[in-house]
């Protein structure tokens, strides 16, 4: 009876030991796929901000940075109308692709504000980051946009600006007051 007893508690401590060490080898074996955005600190949060443009000119440019972990395959980074992408702060499109052999490297990405004559308002956008091995990040973009020209006339005390006959009419009077205030 005595042998039967020793029999199983040793069974007990191999089947135990054994399981515990498996665990961690195979936690060790796994990639952990990430993508990481770098750049700026508050970007998930906040997003990024263009300063007024005009229509069809395009703001000043803003990088941020994104890198892969473990990553074998491409990382496709898109945007919304009137904001464009580039990887070299010179030729920019609205989506672009960091190759998989490129995919865990710390990459600078820059984005800009460009509203064309359609836009007359303020625009709100979204820059998507994608991987098929790795959780997807974006963010918002918000651009401000110049709208509209404004113009200053000199005009006289209750003289009304009504149309372009009005402002020659102005000038006429201008120039008159000038040649007379030199006599």
């Amino acid at each position: 009876m005595k042998l039967a007893y020793t029999v199983f508690v040793l069974a007990f401590l191999i089947v135990s030991c054994g399981s515990d060490n498996d665990d961690d080898i195979i936690k060790q074996d796994l990639p952990e796929y990430k993508l990481i955005l770098g750049g700026q600190d508050d970007l998930l949060s906040t997003g990024m901000s263009f300063p007024n443009t005009d229509p069809n000119a395009v703001s000043i440019s803003k990088p941020f940075t994104i890198k892969g972990e473990d990553l074998t395959t491409d990382v496709t980074i898109s945007i919304s109308n009137h904001f464009q992408l580039s990887l070299n702060n010179t030729n920019f499109t609205n989506t672009i692709t960091i190759a998989a052999n490129q995919s865990n490297n710390q990459t600078t990405v820059y984005v800009r504000y460009s509203p064309d004559e359609t836009v007359k308002t303020d625009v709100d956008g979204v820059v998507t980051i994608t991987n098929n091995q790795a959780e997807n990040i974006s963010f918002t973009v918000k651009g401000k946009t110049t709208l509209g020209n404004i113009i200053n006339y000199l005009t006289f005390d209750k003289e009304r600006l009504a149309n372009g006959a009005a402002i020659n009419s102005i000038q006429e009077k201008l120039l008159r007051y000038m040649m007379m205030s030199q006599i």
